[in-house]
């Protein structure tokens, strides 16, 4: 009995050294695709996370300019473009687009605050009625 048990474990074992160089390579081809999808994946959110900043950073900004315009002229400005060359002046900021390239919306005064400033980007779809805008408020 014991000798049948040898030869049926010799077997395996030989079956395993054989399928097993196979079956590591195979791991490890899976191992390293698995990492590149990942990878791939990752640095895709990233960008999108870091789309996402800027195009907040670029809406604080222009809040700001548009808040200083109208501390210097007492209305609002009737839209990007006086922001960008003023009446008179110099101008409260550089020509500017958002991450996606689409034009940011300005509302002065804001829809819910007649004292306030509203900024709006289309966001990665690049639509206003999208539901991925990003706003100031």
């Amino acid at each position: 009995m014991t000798w049948q048990r040898t030869i049926i474990l010799g077997d395996k074992r030989r079956h395993r050294r054989a399928m097993g160089a196979f079956g590591r390579k195979l791991r490890n081809v899976a191992i390293v695709v698995g990492l590149i999808f990942y990878l791939v994946a990752a640095i895709g959110s990233l960008d999108t996370k870091t789309e996402r900043t800027q195009a907040l950073v670029d809406i604080f900004r222009i809040e700001h300019a548009a808040r200083l315009f109208r501390a210097d002229f007492g209305r609002c400005p009737t839209g990007m473009d006086e922001l960008f060359q003023p009446e008179v002046g110099t101008p409260y900021l550089e020509q500017i687009t958002d991450p996606w390239g689409q034009p940011y919306q300005l509302d002065c005064p804001a829809r819910f605050d007649p004292g306030g400033v509203e900024v709006t980007s289309g966001g990665p779809d690049r639509e206003m009625a999208g539901q991925d805008n990003i706003s100031s408020l």
